[in-house]
């Protein structure tokens, strides 16, 4: 299951335990009675369901799997996007698997699918992160308990502490970054297939079956919220600038202990001058600082695009989609 969702079997004890239910769901994906010929792909093969041979959906299934194998078609100026490309690509080797992918199936939950999956991916991802940070953080205060250092107010001495003080504090503000995180990963993992253009479909599908097979936790109830709604980007977003926000607090107290001679980094973080031979640049917690501003700027896409509803033609939604993995990749830097 780690490896469908784009996971190494590193990946910390803490995600793997939290999504064992979604590992629980992510088995052989068999004969179901409400398919219609919808490929997934379990982590193992990539199979149809409800295939009766010979059929126009067995030929899709069939199809995809070969399309799969090859390089992408050329960008063609003339072909709106990658759906009607692949459309185009299936209607020349069989017209009737392509009419056959559309069924009970439309770009609008389509690509809200695809838009929470890369999403769902990257945020766990950045919890990977977070939690190694934090175990990290943890490890290093249990060394420093005897070490004192000054406490600093409005940049000038204040009281003395200890390191450990220091850095539980900021484990602690990352335990609840961590909790905002997994809170907000619980509403991205939900499915909007099935919900098709907005008005679901008369086709008997099953949406908590498509749910299991791309291990989400289960449908969006409402076919109009599913591809319409983005506050769960929004949330995202949120949620990142105020991790940031704690990531750019350290590394300014790090700059700020750096120079006053309080800190010193190891010779591969540090970036001498050119003509002055004697500088010690801390130019590693100077672009993880610029990472973490990066994701808080990234973040401010989302937040200022104006809403709308589902007939915002999935620009606007494109727009927050595309600010989305920016974001969290700049996290993954700091």
């Amino acid at each position: 299951m780690c490896e469908l969702l784009g996971m190494s079997a590193n990946v910390p004890t803490d995600i793997r335990f939290s999504f064992a239910a979604l590992a629980r769901r992510g088995g052989e994906t068999g004969p179901h009675a409400d398919g219609w010929g919808i490929s997934f792909y379990d982590g193992r093969t990539c199979r149809s369901f409800h295939e009766p041979e010979p059929s126009a959906q067995s030929q899709l299934a069939r199809l995809l799997r070969d399309i799969r194998r090859e390089p992408f078609p050329p960008y063609d100026p003339r072909v709106e996007d990658v759906f009607f490309t692949i459309d185009q690509k299936l209607a020349g080797l069989n017209p009737d698997a392509a009419g056959a992918m559309r069924t009970a199936l439309s770009r609008n939950d389509l690509d809200m699918t695809i838009y929470r999956l890369s999403a769902r991916l990257r945020l766990m991802r950045a919890l990977s992160r977070l939690l190694t940070l934090r175990r990290t953080l943890l490890d290093f205060a249990e060394r420093e308990i005897d070490t004192v250092i000054v406490a600093y107010t409005h940049h000038q001495p204040a009281q003395p502490t200890t390191l450990a003080h220091y850095l539980t504090a900021v484990e602690n503000n990352l335990a609840r970054d961590t909790g905002r995180m997994f809170e907000a990963l619980s509403r991205v993992n939900l499915s909007p297939m099935g919900a098709v253009a907005l008005g679901g479909t008369s086709f008997p599908i099953d949406r908590y079956r498509t749910a299991e097979l791309l291990a989400f936790e289960r449908p969006i109830e409402n076919t109009y919220d599913a591809v319409s709604a983005s506050d769960w980007q929004v949330e995202v977003a949120s949620v990142i600038t105020i991790t940031s926000t704690t990531l750019s607090r350290v590394l300014h107290d790090m700059l700020f202990w750096a120079s006053r001679g309080l800190l010193s980094l190891e010779d591969g973080l540090v970036q001498g001058s050119s003509v002055m031979p004697q500088k010690r640049n801390p130019f590693s917690t100077m672009k993880i600082s610029a990472a973490a501003r990066m994701a808080a700027g990234a973040a401010a896409t989302v937040l200022t695009n104006p809403p709308g509803d589902v007939e915002r033609d999935h620009r606007q939604l494109e727009v927050e989609r595309d600010a989305i993995p920016r974001i969290l990749a700049a996290v993954d830097r700091a």
